[in-house]
């Protein structure tokens, strides 16, 4: 009986990666913007404006609140995607008159801007920013704007060696404990333990030199670097976002160094100071990142404090009217007629009232206004319709007779229908 009553709209799915889903037209029809995500949307839209100063923030919410499908559609409105493809946003934008307008401007100004989506299980933040980067401007055949690294250095500097010095590259292989061929991949990926081993290994090929091709070299030059020259090409700038950056705080926050966390400061200022050439960093979190750092020694937890101090906070809060905007729109032809409303739940929907959870929601109040309690009658499932008194039901016993009638949880056993 649920199968013939509900059916879930065919492109929903419960996870989105964005490097992957990206310019999917399936994932933006889809997308169904709550009142936090036009929020949202809004502010990544006012950022984009040349005077903007607020640039670099960091987006918390709990798991399976949304937040990756909203980056993206906010990173897509970035591309400037055709607009037809946001099936519905564009009926809120109707509601919505600032951000239509600021999505106007946008769309109507020259170039866009570049999504960088940093993912993986890095265990260096240099290391993950360049190789984010250089991998986003391949896919987009910018590769040739890429600044030469100390990691292109040193791969340089190997071959020449092969070339031209064969006895100081004989020396360098005996000297390493790994084959040359996979050292030099490994430089390639930006690994920073092979660039530690090869400065360490320089002086001793090269009568006590040091190797420092670079005077100032850092991460935030770099991307600024690539945001100016992609001026030229018809972008803006870059919007960095860096995709389950808790994970890396789960598992790297007690090895992370100190120029980690100086890294993140330096390229949020450079970001908030970045002007027309725009350089934009989103860190994506399930928690504040102070949750993280109370087991840390001082040096290292003012170092984190610094780095949070430089970033706009944005939350996800729990909502129930956004929840059942959700239910309403991934739930197709919801066809229950009056004789089986009856039936199922006209009959057993009354011992809801016996259920502890949802004994004490039977009040009018608990719903914010007419236009909610038309809106869960109307559209969401049950057809509350023919319950009495079940359009003046909160959030929370509509939720407990949502899950009922989809035969889950304890909900359902307290409804009679598990």
């Amino acid at each position: 009986m649920n199968e013939e009553m509900i059916h879930i709209a065919a492109g929903f799915q419960y996870s989105v990666n964005l490097r992957y889903d990206l310019g999917r037209q399936d994932k933006l029809e889809n997308f169904v913007p709550t009142r936090s995500a036009l929020e949202f949307l809004l502010e990544i839209m006012k950022s984009t404006r040349a005077s903007a100063t607020d640039r670099a923030r960091v987006l918390i919410g709990a798991y399976g609140k949304g937040k990756s499908h909203m980056v993206l559609m906010a990173l897509s409105l970035l591309l400037k995607v055709d607009r037809t493809q946001f099936f519905h946003l564009l009926p809120k934008l109707h509601e919505d008159k600032e951000l239509a307008s600021e999505i106007d401007r946008y769309y109507a100004s020259e170039g866009k801007i570049l999504p960088v989506i940093i993912s993986g299980s890095y265990t260096s933040i240099p290391q993950a920013f360049l190789s984010a980067l250089e991998y986003t401007l391949n896919e987009n055949q910018l590769l040739d704007i890429m600044p030469e690294t100390n990691y292109q250095a040193a791969i340089r500097c190997i071959h020449r060696w092969k070339e031209n010095y064969p006895e100081t590259y004989r020396q360098f292989m005996l000297s390493l404990q790994d084959e040359p061929k996979h050292f030099l991949k490994r430089l390639a990926d930006y690994d920073i333990d092979a660039y530690a081993n090869f400065e360490q290994l320089y002086p001793q090929l090269t009568a006590g030199s040091m190797f420092n091709p670079f005077v100032g070299f850092d991460i935030a030059e770099i991307y600024s670097s690539v945001a100016h020259s992609l001026q030229a090409r018809g972008y803006q700038g870059l919007y960095v976002v860096y995709d389950e950056f808790s994970k890396y705080l789960e598992t790297n926050i007690q090895t992370a160094s100190v120029s980690d966390t100086k890294m993140l400061q330096d390229f949020a200022e450079k970001c908030n100071r970045s002007g027309k050439e725009q350089l934009h960093l989103l860190l994506i979190s399930h928690k504040e990142i102070a949750n993280y750092i109370d087991k840390l020694p001082k040096q290292k937890t003012d170092g984190w404090r610094g780095v949070s101090e430089r970033f706009h906070h944005m939350h996800m809060q729990d909502d129930y009217s956004q929840s059942y905007e959700l239910i309403a729109a991934v739930t197709l032809n919801v066809k229950v007629v009056v004789s089986n409303s009856i039936k199922y739940f006209g009959i057993r929907m009354p011992a809801c009232s016996s259920y502890p959870l949802l004994h004490q929601y039977t009040r009018p109040a608990y719903l914010d206004s007419d236009t909610q309690r038309h809106q869960y009658s109307s559209r969401g499932y049950p057809d509350h319709s023919s319950v009495p008194d079940a359009a003046s039901w909160p959030p929370h016993r509509l939720h407990g007779a949502w899950l009922g009638c989809r035969g889950r949880g304890p909900a359902a056993r307290g409804a009679g229908l598990a």
